[in-house]
């Protein structure tokens, strides 16, 4: 299923965001300060969709399966910096 499009009021909204970079009307792209910021919270065992509505990105706006593909894409991303591969559990993350 492809993600709903955001309409202009939304894109304005977000884009007001400290935590955004940039947003289109179907993807946002975060700064890398949120995403720093999201993966340390995470790691400390914060819900994402709790991470993701503290900045002011509700899930219902946004969608609560994007918030699950990014912290995935994230948390995967620092896996492999670590250990150059993707072969390490949630609990082997430092």
């Amino acid at each position: 299923m492809k993600d709903r499009e955001f309409d202009d009021d939304e894109i304005d909204y977000l884009r007001s965001l400290p935590a955004v970079n940039s947003v289109g009307r179907n993807r946002i792209r975060y700064t890398d300060q949120f995403r720093e910021y999201c993966m340390q919270r995470y790691r400390a065992g914060d819900s994402p969709t709790g991470i993701f509505r503290d900045v002011g990105l509700d899930p219902s706006l946004i969608g609560y399966k994007r918030i699950e593909r990014c912290v995935d894409r994230w948390k995967t991303s620092a896996i492999k910096s670590v250990t150059g591969s993707g072969n390490m559990s949630d609990s082997e993350i430092i």
